[in-house]
Parts: C-alpha cells; sequence; structure tokens
C-alpha cells in the first residue's frame, strides 16, 4: 500500500519552506470555508470539473499564499505556487503547496502534509472561470506522482475552488523581476471507493446523511462482576482525527459521569456531548474483537457534536469481555482499537 519513493526535498528544505510562509504571514490569517473533515461534495462546482463517479471526498482544506510570477523575455509568466493549506475547524496548518521548480522538481504543482511529508505532484489540469472577479481560475487535476505513505497517499483527485486574486502583473517587465500575488481558494481532494470502506449492509447509514468526521479510538472496554458474571459497564476511550492525528473527543458512559445510561461521546474543542443509541452490530473482520455497531443520536447539547444524527464503530480490535468465574466487585478493562464515523445532514 505505501508507494516507493526517494526523498528528493529533505526535511531541511521543508523546514525552510515553512518558515518562510510564517515570515510571509500566510499561517496568521485563517478563512473558514473548508474543513479537513469528511462531508458533502462542494457545490456548484463547474460540470467541466468535475471528479468522476467512484471517488469520495476525503477532505477539504483553506488555502492562503501566493501566485508567484517572474519576468520572462519581458513579458510577466507564471512561475510557481506558495500557500500554507489549513483545517479551519482546528485553525491547524496541514498541508503546504508549492511548485517543483523551486525545489529542484519537475515544475508543476505540488501538495505536502505537514505531519507525516507525504507528497503528491498534480497535473492534467482542466480550468473553468472563478467566479470572482480578477481571480485564478478554478482548476480540477489529476495526481500524477505520490510520494511517501500517509494522509496524501490515496489521493486521487484535486479541485481549487473559490479562488481569490492570484492573477499575474501586466505590462512589460525587466531582467529578473518577481511578483508575489495574495490568493486564497479552497482545495478538495479525492480517494477512490466509499468512505468508509466495507461496510455490512444491515449497518448502512440512511439516505440523507453525510459522513462528517472520521476518528480513530484507543481504550478500553470496562467490564464489571455482577452476580459473579462478568457484564459491559461502560467505554472509556480517546479519539483522534483520521488524518491528522489530532485528538477531537473523548468517548464514555453516562453511568460513569451522573448522566443517563449508554454510551457518549464528547468533543474537546467545545464540550458539546451525544448521547447513542438503538444499536444494530454486526461481527468484526478482527478475531476476539467487540462487534461493528451503527447507532442513532439520541440526546445532544449544543456545540460541533449538536450535528451528528448517526454513528458507525467498525474496525474493532480486542476489548471482548473476560470470560470464567468471578467475585462480585470486581472489575477488568480491556484495551480496544476502533474507528468511529460520524454523520449528519
Amino acid at each position: 500500500m505505501t508507494p516507493p519513493y526517494t526523498n528528493r526535498w529533505n526535511a531541511y528544505g521543508y523546514v525552510v519552506l515553512t518558515a518562510l510562509l510564517l515570515v510571509v504571514g500566510q499561517v496568521l490569517r485563517v478563512p473558514a470555508t473548508a474543513s479537513a473533515s469528511p462531508g458533502a461534495p462542494p457545490s456548484n462546482v463547474p460540470t467541466a470539473l468535475a471528479v468522476p463517479a467512484g471517488y469520495t471526498l476525503l477532505f477539504s482544506s483553506r488555502a492562503d499564499g501566493v501566485q508567484i510570477y517572474t519576468c520572462q523575455s519581458g513579458q510577466w509568466a507564471f512561475h510557481a505556487p506558495r500557500a500554507a493549506l489549513f483545517d479551519q475547524e482546528y485553525a491547524q496548518h496541514t498541508a503546504t503547496h508549492y511548485g517543483g521548480v523551486d525545489h529542484g522538481l519537475t515544475p508543476v504543482p505540488r501538495w505536502a502534509v505537514v505531519r507525516d511529508n507525504s507528497r503528491i505532484r498534480g497535473g492534467n489540469a482542466v480550468s473553468a472561470p472563478s467566479p470572482n472577479a480578477n481571480s485564478i481560475p478554478l482548476l480540477r487535476l489529476e495526481v500524477m506522482e505520490r510520494q511517501g505513505s500517509g494522509v496524501f497517499e490515496s489521493v486521487a483527485y484535486i479541485q481549487r475552488l473559490n479562488t481569490t486574486g492570484g492573477v499575474g502583473p501586466t505590462g512589460a517587465c525587466q531582467g529578473d523581476e518577481r511578483r508575489e500575488v495574495p490568493y486564497t481558494a479552497d482545495y478538495f481532494f479525492y480517494a477512490p471507493g466509499p468512505i468508509p470502506a466495507g461496510v455490512p449492509a444491515s449497518l448502512a447509514i440512511p439516505d440523507g446523511q453525510v459522513l462528517r468526521l472520521a476518528t480513530r479510538a484507543h481504550g478500553v472496554q470496562i467490564y464489571a462482576c455482577v452476580a459473579e458474571v462478568w457484564t459491559f459497564h461502560a467505554p472509556r476511550a480517546e479519539l483522534f482525527d483520521q488524518l491528522w492525528g489530532q485528538q477531537v473527543a473523548i468517548h464514555y458512559g453516562g453511568i460513569d459521569r451522573g448522566l443517563t445510561a449508554g454510551p457518549w461521546w464528547q468533543s474537546t474543542r467545545d464540550n458539546s456531548r451525544i448521547r447513542a443509541g438503538n444499536a444494530v452490530s454486526a461481527p468484526s473482520p478482527n478475531t476476539n474483537s467487540i462487534p461493528l455497531l451503527r447507532l442513532q443520536v439520541l440526546e445532544r447539547s449544543g456545540g460541533s457534536f449538536a450535528q451528528f444524527n448517526w454513528i458507525h464503530r467498525l474496525n474493532t480490535t480486542g476489548g471482548v469481555s473476560p470470560t470464567g468465574a468471578c467475585a462480585t466487585g470486581d472489575r477488568r478493562e480491556v484495551p480496544y482499537t476502533a474507528d468511529y464515523y460520524f454523520y449528519g445532514n
């Protein structure tokens, strides 16, 4: 699954580029129009820029940077982009956009993830006019090359939408003049197949719901001895964004918090929380593991988690109840992992 690659851009070069972005102040502004979480594909995309069937939006990010132009034979010519991409929800710098020409590579657009340094090269661009005046065109690009293992390793298509600014200077120029023209854009990154993949039909989410958050949980399933029988008590886990690795939630049982009994999830950003029930289960594909689940959100508080209506628990490992006799009052915490997916309208 991990593509072979040769690291032609060493860590020093990457640090220098990020530092340059900080110097010019691009990372100080974080527009809030795109999300690093999955969601509905963008609306009002020109037909020419539509992504082929069979590809799913993996995430989107807001870019803030410059389009660089240099003087060539007395005329202004496009040189390369330089921009920082942000997860607007957490104001996190997630990726860098640059031109290969500035790093001894093929002179085409490239993107690199800050967290894991996975990288992609775009090409075969199809363009359409921007809806905003004096702005660079919208684009759809195919991923022509992938390097490294991580967030970008499955990306196949990119859309550049909602562009503002970035248009090259006009008129004559001289010598080695160079201009950096500020621009912003929303970049949408697509991967093959449904996300998540391989969900049992019995756990299908109702039509009209969109994946809003994909997380990985690490924690324990807690069992207590009741009448000399091991009985499930509650979960306790931390949830991390699958793409960026940042903790986004905690998972616990209401019984341990003086709340309605049942599983709860709480945002670490704004403490909004949800309780789910009406569980439908299916066997885990992994041996000795708790089942997969589809749950319906039954109770919610205001905040970021109020948007969720359904939850998947998938790809479970571990967490199975102990067996054998026990003494009343005994308690076991069994480690488990799972992927939790949250859906909303």
